[in-house]
């Protein structure tokens, strides 16, 4: 899944680029939590090193485990725990940046993951 997703992200950079974007302007996001099941979310997150690979900043979206299939009791719990976990191993696998809706508690997220990569 990732090296078909890479490649698209590829050709719409290189279009950017050739429209005149700078490419230290242009960052890709692989879609976490858009057209995509649980499953695929997942296998995308795990291969993430793929979309890194490209030289562009990488963002991660919000979404990734499909929780609004769930009942609506469990959408709030979900949706919330997600930042803390997705976040951390999307930074360790070298998302650098985040679409959230709690900052305060993805920068605790962040804040733990980039101490577990780069301890002082």
């Amino acid at each position: 899944m990732a090296p078909e997703v890479a490649a698209e992200l590829e050709g719409a950079a290189a279009r950017a680029e050739a429209a005149g974007v700078a490419r230290n302007r242009i960052a890709v996001d692989p879609g976490l939590g858009f057209a995509k099941t649980a499953a695929q979310n997942f296998r995308l997150l795990d291969e993430l090193a793929t979309i890194v690979a490209l030289g562009y900043p990488v963002a991660v979206g919000r979404r990734v485990s499909g929780s609004w299939d769930r009942p609506p009791g469990g959408r709030w719990r979900t949706g919330t725990a997600q930042p803390r976990w997705r976040v951390a191993l999307a930074w360790e696998r070298g998302a650098r940046l985040f679409r959230v809706h709690d900052v305060a508690l993805t920068r605790e997220a962040l804040t733990l993951a980039s101490a577990t990569t780069n301890p002082t």
